[in-house]
């Protein structure tokens, strides 16, 4: 462990030795002067409890200051190439990339980073898939230009159940002025990707009404998506649930069937939004997702899932109809909203 102080601030680093060796630049955030860098060492057999091997002082000529990113005890030997340091400036998109170290214990069942991005109390979130221990992809900053909290987290499987693990937190200052948290693809929404552009090419076209194209796309969703009962009743969401993997496997529940027809509509161009809720299905009250698309200028709602057909036991009956695309406030009765995520 790695303290870097200067008078009453101070920061830490959890640094992996691997065959004997370490490597780190040590950033220097406190302007000029005497910066004081304490190694600490983890003695054998006594848990958290780390011991002071070495200290060294370093007489910065820098007068720049900066706010280093904040790290947790666990890093788990994730290394970042970008960010380099907390509060850089950025546009739309900012870049987040580096390495695990392939040592660590938890290191293989690291697939992915689970970043969390806040701005004045709104949240979305974003995912990072890690290949060959390396991670590179950018976030989306889609609230507008100002000051952006972002928390990357690592899963860690407990039993059957995935939890996730802070690592570290950092702030981005965006100068883009635009709010596109409706059109910008997010996690499970890859509006951008050829596959879902191809597709909502084939679906849609220029002489369509706002309201034609949204139906379109209900259609298609409620059309050619299977419910799949087996993933409702064991209730595992997989972290690279998504609108490609939906399209792949053309089955899913109602948070697929939901990416799919918001990644369609964002790719033609339409303000499109996930919400997350609950419905009655006539025995029981349960999480539920469905879609709101802006049309002519309004919110509209529709809810693919229970236009796609019903559920008898263990099997899904396909039964296609339009009740649901803009439903009566009497119907939709059965739906609760609670909440938007991005």
């Amino acid at each position: 462990m790695l303290v870097i102080y200067k008078g009453e601030q101070s920061w830490s680093h959890m640094l992996s030795v691997n065959n004997g060796e370490f490597s780190y630049d040590v950033p220097l955030p406190y302007g000029k002067g005497v910066h004081g860098l304490a190694v600490y060492l983890p003695p054998e057999n006594q848990g958290t409890y780390y011991q002071q091997g070495a200290v060294v002082y370093i007489d910065n000529q820098s007068d720049l200051t900066f706010e280093p990113i904040q790290n947790t005890t666990d890093e788990r030997g994730v290394h970042f190439a970008s960010p380099a340091k907390s509060g850089e400036e950025a546009g739309l998109t900012y870049r987040i990339s580096g390495t695990i170290d392939k040592d660590d214990p938890l290191a293989k069942e690291t697939t992915h980073l689970f970043i969390e991005i806040e701005k004045d109390n709104e949240l979305a979130y974003s995912v990072i898939p890690i290949d060959n221990f390396t991670f590179d992809d950018q976030i989306y900053l889609r609230f507008g230009a100002g000051t952006y909290n972002v928390t990357v987290n690592v899963p860690e499987a407990r039993g059957k159940e995935l939890y996730y693990v802070n690592i570290a937190e950092f702030s981005v200052v965006s100068k883009d002025n635009e709010d596109q948290r409706n059109l910008l693809p997010s996690m499970g929404v890859q509006s951008d990707a050829p596959e879902i552009i191809a597709l909502a090419k084939d679906l849609i076209t220029e002489e369509m009404s706002d309201r034609e194209k949204a139906k379109a796309v209900y259609e298609y969703t409620a059309k050619n998506i299977s419910y799949d009962v087996k993933k409702w009743d064991d209730k595992i969401n997989e972290w690279d649930d998504s609108a490609l993997k939906t399209l792949q496997l053309k089955s899913g529940i109602c948070g697929d069937y939901s990416y799919l027809a918001i990644a369609l509509l964002r790719a033609s161009g339409m303000e499109a939004r996930y919400i997350g809720g609950t419905a009655f299905n006539g025995y029981t009250t349960d999480y539920h997702a469905w879609v709101e698309v802006k049309v002519d200028g309004k919110w509209l709602t529709m809810d693919p899932t229970w236009g796609s057909g019903y559920t008898s036991g263990n099997a899904f009956i396909p039964k296609y109809t339009e009740d649901y695309f803009d439903p009566t406030e009497e119907l939709f009765k059965t739906h609760t909203r609670l909440e938007v995520r991005y």
